[in-house]
């Protein structure tokens, strides 16, 4: 006879109270769409540590089993439970959970990661197709590396004139990549799309519960779908969204309606690429190595070609490290759409599921790599191949734009360090000693000066405009 999830254990009040207060509020309050960077700062700094803590001595308490907490809620907080639930089918664990379509509902309605049931398997077809899921380089990998650099050659063009890098300025040219990579150059300085995202991204933080919300979102959204269906018409030929041009606009798997997840996705490279430098920076012998690795493949391998991606495991290794120890997703939630076995029992029909991500990272589990910078963790396969660390999560409900996503990192991020040397402006932990596990890095600034040494000529690299 299958044993029933209801004989795991169920946390106490007071258990369930401190989760809510050290996971569930601070989560909501710092923006569970659009991060509220200040008050994430100031949460995370009394918060993370804390809570790890907590779910340290709750896992331990029950024996590492699932564990029933607040509202009803399974928490896995062992990484052999985690890793059977993400490599079980998306339709039965579904991503689409209740606190999903609640915030981001109005934003991308058709968006996979909010379907349920057969059609999110066809919506996610045409994802990891115009995507390039699971691919080593995406499609017109070249022609998207030169976007890159062309857009970070100029930030650092008028960041060499002032002597600085801001959070913003990164953030806005980093948005200029996305929006060139899924429509090419009709959307290029159209900063008004990528702030109708941010719109509805801070909307969604408050569950469209503000006054004027309704109203303000229903007009936010049929402006962001209007712009995205003109630029769609006029896709250039190596965009994202000319890969979905075989799709009628009307067919129910609504291509169009895929490319606001996209665009929002995009948007979580800029904390991504700030954490990376501040690590890089503070650890200058994974600074020289990665550098290292970065010319050598330009002498040896065209740009955006997969050989020169290839070439450069460590860099890689180096911002997935960092994504690692600072999540820009905390949290995986998941819905049960039918009953479904999980750990040897049965659980029931809508239960919602979720791996506090952070906490599997950097609990006591993971010894003295909770708190240490270890790419090599990752070339050797130890690390990629854990559920414990889920920078893109895993399985088949995991990120279709992972690999996309990672290659444009690579080459904004490259072509930064490649031309030009970065200070942060305020030391932020001690690199001698164990990594804070509170998020600290929400936002930061550099100081930028030409790079030294120079590197050795490379093979040259056409700018964007220049084709």
């Amino acid at each position: 006879m299958t044993e029933s999830s209801e004989a795991w254990p169920h946390m106490t009040g007071w258990e369930k109270a401190k989760t809510t207060a050290l996971h569930t509020l601070p989560a909501l309050l710092g923006g569970g769409v659009m991060a509220r960077n200040r008050t994430r700062a100031v949460l995370n700094r009394f918060t993370d540590p804390a809570m790890v803590g907590h779910f340290d001595r709750v896992r331990e308490k029950y024996h590492g089993l699932p564990v029933w907490g607040p509202r009803g809620t399974l928490y896995l907080l062992t990484e052999a439970d985690a890793r059977e639930m993400l490599q079980q089918s998306a339709t039965v664990f579904s991503t689409a959970s209740d606190e999903k379509l609640a915030m981001l509902g109005r934003m991308q309605p058709d968006a996979v990661i909010l379907t349920r049931g057969p059609l999110r398997e066809r919506r996610r077809e045409i994802n990891d197709s115009a995507l390039s899921y699971h691919q080593p380089v995406p499609a017109d990998s070249e022609t998207l590396a030169r976007i890159a650099e062309s857009v970070m050659g100029d930030l650092l063009s008028s960041s060499m004139v002032t002597g600085s890098l801001s959070f913003a300025a990164l953030k806005s040219a980093l948005e200029k990549v996305g929006r060139l990579v899924c429509f090419g150059s009709p959307a290029r300085d159209d900063d008004e799309l990528s702030g109708l995202v941010d719109a509805l991204r801070r909307d969604g933080n408050s569950f469209y519960l503000k006054p004027g919300a309704k109203r303000r979102v229903e007009r936010n959204h049929a402006d962001l779908m209007e712009r995205i269906r003109s630029y769609a018409s006029r896709a250039e030929d190596f965009s994202l969204a000319a890969r979905l041009s075989h799709v009628p606009f009307e067919d129910e798997r609504k291509p169009l309606g895929q490319i606001p997840h996209w665009l929002m996705a995009m948007s979580l490279m800029t904390p991504i690429a700030m954490r990376t430098l501040t690590l890089l920076d503070a650890y200058p012998r994974s600074l020289a190595r990665t550098r290292e690795e970065l010319d050598a493949a330009d002498r040896h391998h065209r740009r955006g070609s997969a050989g020169h991606l290839m070439a450069q495991p460590y860099f890689k290794a180096v911002i997935l490290d960092a994504v690692r120890l600072y999540p820009v997703v905390p949290n995986i939630s998941r819905v049960t759409t039918s009953r479904a076995r999980l750990g040897g029992a049965e659980v029931e029909e809508d239960t919602p599921i979720l791996i506090p991500a952070n906490f599997l990272a950097r609990g006591r589990a993971r010894g003295e790599d909770a708190d240490r910078f270890n790419p090599d963790a990752w070339i050797t396969g130890e690390a990629a191949d854990s559920c414990a660390y889920l920078p893109f999560s895993k399985g088949p409900g995991s990120c279709p734009g992972r690999d996309v996503g990672m290659f444009l990192l690579h080459y904004t991020i490259g072509a930064l360090l490649r031309r030009a040397d970065f200070r942060s402006r305020r030391q932020m932990f001690d690199p001698t000693g164990p990594l804070p596990k509170a998020n600290l890095l929400w936002r930061s600034g550099w100081s930028v000066t030409e790079r030294t040494p120079a590197p050795k000529p490379t093979t040259a690299v056409h700018s964007y405009q220049e084709g």
